[in-house]
């Protein structure tokens, strides 16, 4: 049996206004924005059961019974806590360029700060968490995103194009990526703002008159300008990453797999994102949180990367799979014609949401319409019906029950 699942809403000040709340069907009088709904037991979000007309925290009902509800090998791997964090995402405004650590990494650098006396909710905190954070999203509409760094003739060839970056070029051929990288995150600040006042200058009368396109960097970085007004003439360095990295556009459908140490942002769209049981961030730039750029370094693959569009492989009829190299979690899209049915069984305590449209539980005969959310527990059996063409996202732990 399913069971209705509430999540939480973090209203991150780069989140859209309209998105979430009408994709969840409720009301968002003072505009807020509303960045991030979260399914999952991680505490900083933590989601609700609805079992026998009362509440209850994933997390108290799976640790009362995590080998019978998570499923034997799950609870094996990843103790008695659901492994991965289940997201909406609308970005309305640029989220910073970021990375995030592997298993070891994250290990370390929790014990770390434990053992420096450093609050969990401390802004100066990198890791909140024990855990690893690789991620994967799929797109809901059009989506722009940063991913990995580009080939260094490519980054050359860009900052050559604009006068106040062409210097950086010679520099950069000379230093090398990493070496690059460490020096200009590492530049005193007024070096900084000097090299990016006169980016501005280029940029920014262009994006006024509009000829600066979404397909090119230069975009992004006036957009970035604008965004991160400079205070008393401080200019945030992480603009220049935007040179530096693959610029993606996502069709609604695609996705993309973020691996530990890959350096990404997201520009622009709503998405779906899963992701391990992590909030540990190490940021690059275009924030005005928290940066640490020794521990961003230690973390960072600086190889050049190939953006790998997925697409998923078709499961049973109706599904596309996207199944990763990452034991914490794996994602199914489901779409259904009316009247069609999907039967399966759950791997591991599965959670599902519904993009839009309209399904029924054929066994108690319960309905779950567009944002509703359900918990399906281990090696249950899993029989919907579509009331009217239907979408469904399945979020599950791959090595099963």
């Amino acid at each position: 049996m399913m069971i209705p699942l509430h999540g939480t809403v973090q209203h991150y000040d780069w989140g859209g206004y309209d998105f979430i709340p009408q994709w969840l069907q409720v009301a968002n009088p003072e505009k807020q924005p509303w960045a991030e709904y979260w399914l999952g037991s991680h505490p900083r979000g933590e989601s609700r059961l609805q079992l026998d007309g009362h509440e209850v925290l994933l997390k108290d009902w799976l640790a009362e019974a995590p080998e019978h509800r998570l499923g034997a090998a799950t609870a094996r791997e990843f103790g008695p806590q659901l492994p991965y964090l289940f997201k909406i995402l609308d970005v309305r405004a640029m989220l910073s360029i970021q990375c995030h650590p592997n298993r070891e990494q994250a290990r370390a650098g929790f014990a770390r700060e434990e053992a420096a006396g450093i609050p969990r909710t401390a802004p100066h905190r990198n890791y909140r968490d024990p855990n690893p954070k690789p991620e994967l999203m799929v797109a809901l509409s059009d989506f722009w995103l940063l991913h990995g760094f580009s080939r260094e003739a490519d980054i050359c060839e860009r900052l050559r194009e604009r006068e106040a970056l062409a210097p950086l070029a010679i520099e950069l051929a000379e230093l090398g990526l990493r070496a690059f990288y460490k020096h200009w995150m590492s530049l005193p600040q007024d070096t900084t703002d000097e090299r990016l006042r006169a980016l501005a200058e280029e940029l920014l009368p262009q994006m006024r008159s509009g000829d600066l396109t979404t397909d090119h960097p230069d975009y992004w970085a006036a957009r970035a300008l604008q965004q991160f007004t400079p205070a008393a003439g401080r200019y945030d360095r992480g603009v220049l990453s935007i040179y530096l990295m693959n610029l993606v556009r996502l069709a609604p459908g695609q996705g993309i797999f973020q691996a530990p140490g890959i350096l990404h942002a997201y520009l622009k769209g709503q998405n779906v994102e899963l992701m391990a049981n992590s909030d540990n961030v190490l940021r690059g730039g275009l924030t005005r949180k928290h940066i640490d750029i020794p521990e961003l370094l230690r973390n960072l693959d600086f190889e050049p990367v190939a953006p790998q569009i997925l697409k998923g492989r078709r499961g049973q009829a109706g599904e596309q799979l996207f199944e990763l190299p990452v034991p914490d979690f794996a994602l199914g899209h489901i779409q259904l014609r009316s009247g069609q049915d999907f039967d399966w069984k759950a791997e591991g305590l599965e959670i599902l949401l519904v993009r839009k449209g309209a399904v029924e539980e054929r066994e108690t005969q319960k309905t779950f319409g567009q944002g509703s959310a359900m918990a399906l527990p281990a090696g249950r059996p899993g029989r919907i019906r579509a009331l009217e063409a239907s979408a469904l996202f399945r979020a599950y732990c791959p090595i099963g029950s």
